[in-house]
Formats: structure tokens, sequence, C-alpha cells
């Protein structure tokens, strides 16, 4: 099975957390010194969006700040939004043009939002057109992403806004085989519904045959298992 990481990128201590803290920091800056990089490669609206303060992301995208600048990391402002489950940021952000744009290791704003379970961002995202099937390196999709982490609020509003719930992941992983490891019995009901399929194979084992080793381990929900056999999963 493929980890999701642990944040977009590196989130530091810096000077910028008194900036932001500061009510009467300088009130017009040029455009290079808005965009100008922190540590890390993230700029001042990255930092603003970490912390969730959404005035300030407001006052910086209003004296030029650049939405679509990526930190060493490739990851955005949308990004962190996303990574942090603030949707007035994300909002404010894509009404400014931003972009649900790759990190580098291929994961959008979406995948973030869908893995970290903020269901509220991932619909805002859905309504802004971000690509509902884009993949991650390891072929990881929004959709995938959420199973895997057992988000099914996250799942239901995947699978809604017309997600491949066949997708897989470089090792032949389905949302459906991931959500029966996991013993997760709301996803694997949702992706069922969705109509997922219940026979796909990852190195020949089904996503019953998945959790019944679950169930056996203790690790594992029972109702993976009915709900999978209601389906017809063999």
């Amino acid at each position: 099975m493929t980890n999701m990481p642990t944040s977009p990128g590196s989130s530091g201590k810096c000077n910028i957390f008194r900036f932001l803290k500061r009510p009467n920091g300088p009130r017009q800056r040029g455009k290079a010194e808005v965009n100008a990089s922190i540590t890390y490669g993230e700029t001042t609206l990255m930092w603003a969006a970490i912390k969730g303060d959404l005035e300030k992301v407001k006052s910086l995208i209003a004296e030029g700040a650049d939405v679509n600048a990526k930190n060493k990391n490739g990851s955005t402002a949308l990004i962190w939004a996303a990574y942090k489950g603030d949707v007035g940021c994300i909002k404010a952000l894509i009404a400014a043009g931003a972009k649900d744009a790759k990190d580098d290791d291929g994961k959008t704003a979406l995948i973030w939002a869908s893995a970290m379970g903020h269901a509220d961002c991932v619909k805002a995202l859905v309504a802004s057109h971000a690509a509902v099937n884009v993949a991650g390196k390891e072929g990881i999709t929004p959709l995938l992403a959420a199973a895997a982490e057992g988000r099914a609020d996250c799942v239901k509003a995947l699978i809604a806004a017309g997600a491949d719930v066949n997708a897989r992941v470089k090792n032949g992983s389905t949302a459906l085989i991931w959500a029966a490891f996991k013993g997760d019995p709301d996803c694997t009901k949702a992706l069922t519904l969705a109509g997922a399929d219940v026979n796909a194979r990852n190195n020949g084992r089904t996503a019953l045959m998945w959790a019944q080793d679950a169930q056996l381990a203790g690790d594992g929900n029972a109702d993976c298992v009915s709900i999978l056999q209601a389906a017809g999963a063999e």
C-alpha cells in the first residue's frame, strides 16, 4: 500500500509568524516584495494560508500576491489551504485565480483535501472545476486518497462529482480494495453502491479477500465482508 505524505512542505517557524500577528504591518508593498520567498520557498501568502488568516490572504491578494507561486516542494497557497482544511482561504484564492496545480509529487489541492478529510474543501474545489480524476505520481487520485485514509464524506462527495471508482494506483489497488483493507464499512458501502468493481484484484487478491484477512487479524470490520458479499464479491 502507498502511504500519503504528512504535509505538503516544510512548516518550520520563522519571523513571518510575527509579521502575521502584527496589526500595523506595512500597508503597501511592491509585487516583488509581496511575492518574496520567506523560507523553504514559502511566500507571505502561503504562510497566511498555513495560519488560516483569511483577512491577511485577502489583503495580500489585493496587494498583488502571486496566488500560483510554488515553494520548493511545488506546493501553492491553495494546496496549503486544502491541507489545513480552510475553505474560506480556498474560496478567496480560487476567486483570485488560483489553479489546482500539482506539487512535485503530482498531488493537487483536491488530492490533499480528500486525503485529510476536508469534505467542505473538496466540494469547494470541485465547484471550481478542479480535476476530479487527476492522479499523482503513484497513480493516487482524490478518491483513492480519500478511501486510503477512511474519509467517507470525501469519498461520497467525489463520487457525486463523477470520480472514477475503478481507478487504480500503480500497484493495482482500487479505492474499494483500500477501503476493504482498512476495514472501513462506510467507504466500502459508498463505493459498492457507486458501481465499484467488487472483484478487481491487486496481486491476485480481491477486496473481499483483503477484508477477510483484516477481520481475522482483528483490524477489520465484519460489515465490510457482508457488504462486499451482498454486492457479489468473490
